[in-house]
This record gives structure tokens, C-alpha cells and sequence, in this order.
């Protein structure tokens, strides 16, 4: 792909000799550190494109690898690159409302090294990470911004967080049979456990690993407001009513949840589930957003059965969901306390993931 270089010594990523399975990566700081391509290998005229990463980041957006937006607010909606978007990798060959955008459903918090594979082509683009599989049809439209970066955009800004073991360029489409062989290759190089991605139960998910989860949106559940006694503004329906977990949901003045103090939610799911997910979709300032949540979750005679508190990040652009796991069996309703420091909660969007307990298979 060509060197790869930095002027600035403040700027470049540090080399770590054992970062990964014992091996060399570079670990990017987050702030400004990003190296340029003496090549762009990202231009509009580059498709159809196949690449391949080896990272590890408990990072909640950053720019992996490609080019970036020259705009601020933009990074997800122009040029052509892959990163990570609301914790879970994406790719982009877009031009602001046009173009290709994928999102995985998996989180990278916590989860250790991971392999990331992407094929954009005309007729079709994947992107590929641990078990999940996702594909779209959408004709790739990237900005062409003339200047490749890894671990930061032009200006150093959506830093990527984490460390970087391997890159991986191929300008045409892989086959499946080269596809699984670079992946292959990678797991084994780095010892990362990743399987092929199958859709097991015919849902539509090529996921090897589907635990039968569903997504829990409305109508199939209800919310009801147990403090204050009204919203400042909007209405409930806008509580649950993201399409996806890994939908954006923009903010305006009707799709958004505005209250002011303490702010009280209880769900009802209709029925038992286990519980492994929360996805909240906050808002994207600092002055409004949601500071901290706590959820307590309930079996069918209202027995407080657990409880989790988290402190969300704060939502960008086109918001997307964060997703918070959580491993709790027989919950059927659910409070959630959401409180911010300046007595203001303004949110998107809660949902929740799980196993109906019910049903037998």
C-alpha cells in the first residue's frame, strides 16, 4: 500500500512489540495521532475494494483506516473508510446523502483483539466482524478527498483510539473462497476465535452465534412516564420507536425525548425475556444529553430481580444507538432513572435485546 508516514514526532502512533498475540501494532492515542499514505487507495475511482484490519480499541468512534471528512459533524456521512461509529465498526463510500453505509451490530468494547473484513463493490458491499455478517445492495457514491489517513481524519480529528496490528488492501473483489482465506489467515496469525458466519435459524441474520435474540421496540412493548408528570417536549411514542439497534435517529424537535430532572421510564416487555442488551441513543450535546441511567429490571410479579448503572457517551451526528450488555433471566418490565448534571435529560431513543423465555423450541 506504500509508506506511511508522520512529520510530526507529536503525532505519530507508538510502537508496541507485544501489543497483539505477541506481536507489533501501533497504538494510536486517541487525540491526534494519525499517519498519511504516500497513495490514496481510497478514491472514488478505487472500487470495487476489499480490506481487512487487526485491531483492538474500547474506542466509541474513530477513523480506522481512509479517507475522512474536510467537515466537521461529517465524519460517518463523506468519503470512503472504514472506522468505528457508536462502539461497532462501519464502513462508508459515501457522499453526504448518498452512497454506501454499513454498520455492524457488534460492539468492540471490551472484546479484545478483532478482525474487520469489507468488500465494497457496484452491486453490493459487506462488511464482515466476529460472527456478523452484514450486507447491503446501495451503490457506493464516496467523496473523493484525494488523501488517505490511518487513525485520524485530515485535520487529526474522530482519532481512532487502540491499537492497529495490520492492514490489509486488495483493489477488486475478493471471491469467497481468497475472502475466507485472508481471514483465515489473520485468526490463525493472531490467534482471534471467530467463526463463519451462518444464519442458523433462518431469521435473516448471518450470525453463527444468534441466541435467538429479538429486538424489542414498539408496538410489542409499552412505555409509560413515571416522573416528571409531563415531557418538555415530544411525546413517549418517541421513546421505543427505533426501527434497528443499529438505525440512526436523527434529532429534531418531534424524534427526540426532552424532560427536565430526574426522569422515570418503566417498560413493559408483554412477556419473560433474558435480557441481553440495552441500546440508547443519547443526545449530542453536552449541555442536554443524559449523564447517567440507572436500569432496574423486574420479573412478571414486579420483583426487583437486578439493577446496572451506566453513563452514556455522547451521541454524534445522525445519532446511533450505544449499546450496554447485560445478562439477566425472567425480566418483564423494566425502570430506567436517567438524570443529567444541569437538571436537563434529552435523549433519542431506549430499546432492548432478548431471548423470549416462553417459547418452546
Amino acid at each position: 500500500m506504500g509508506s506511511a508516514t508522520q512529520a510530526d514526532p507529536a503525532k505519530q502512533p507508538l510502537l508496541v512489540a507485544n501489543a497483539i498475540d505477541n506481536r507489533p501494532a501501533l497504538r494510536f492515542d486517541g487525540i491526534d495521532d494519525r499517519l498519511v499514505l504516500a497513495e490514496d487507495l481510497f478514491s472514488s475511482a478505487s472500487i470495487p475494494l476489499s480490506v481487512f484490519a487487526v485491531y483492538r480499541s474500547n474506542d466509541h468512534q474513530g477513523h480506522l483506516f481512509g479517507t475522512g471528512a474536510e467537515t466537521a459533524g461529517e465524519f460517518t456521512k463523506t468519503g470512503f473508510a472504514v472506522g468505528l461509529a457508536a462502539s461497532k465498526p462501519f464502513v462508508k463510500a459515501r457522499s453526504i446523502s448518498s452512497g454506501t453505509w454499513l454498520l455492524s451490530p457488534e460492539n468492540v468494547k471490551q472484546q479484545g483483539p478483532q478482525i474487520l473484513g469489507v468488500n465494497v463493490t457496484a452491486s453490493g458491499s459487506s462488511i464482515r466482524t466476529g460472527c456478523t455478517l452484514t450486507t447491503d445492495t446501495t451503490t457506493p457514491a464516496p467523496l473523493d478527498l484525494g488523501t488517505t489517513y490511518i487513525g485520524g481524519t485530515h485535520d487529526g480529528s474522530e482519532s481512532f483510539a487502540g491499537d492497529i496490528a495490520e492492514l490489509l488492501v486488495y483493489n477488486r473483489t475478493l471471491t469467497t473462497t481468497e475472502y475466507n482465506s485472508v481471514w483465515n489467515y489473520l485468526s490463525e496469525k493472531y490467534d482471534i476465535d471467530t467463526e463463519e458466519p451462518v444464519d442458523i435459524d433462518n431469521n435473516g441474520v448471518f450470525d453463527d452465534c444468534d441466541n435467538d435474540s429479538v429486538y424489542l421496540k414498539a408496538p410489542e412493548i409499552t412505555v409509560t412516564l413515571e416522573q416528571p408528570d409531563a415531557l418538555k417536549e415530544s411525546s413517549l411514542a418517541s421513546v421505543i420507536d427505533a426501527a434497528s439497534p443499529t438505525v440512526f435517529d436523527r434529532h429534531t424537535t418531534s424524534s427526540h425525548v426532552w424532560a427536565e430532572g430526574e426522569t422515570i421510564f418503566y417498560f413493559d416487555l408483554q412477556a419473560d425475556y433474558e435480557l441481553n442488551a440495552i441500546h440508547f441513543w443519547n443526545f449530542n450535546e453536552e449541555n442536554y444529553d443524559v449523564d447517567a441511567i440507572q436500569f432496574l429490571f423486574y420479573d412478571s410479579s414486579e420483583t426487583l430481580i437486578s439493577q446496572i448503572s451506566v453513563e452514556p457517551q455522547i451521541g454524534f451526528e445522525d445519532i446511533l444507538a450505544e449499546d450496554f450488555a447485560v445478562d439477566v433471566d425472567n425480566v418483564r418490565y423494566i425502570r430506567a432513572i436517567l438524570t443529567g448534571s444541569n437538571g436537563q435529560v434529552e435523549f433519542q431513543n431506549i430499546g432492548f435485546s432478548g431471548e423470549r423465555e416462553d417459547i418452546s423450541p
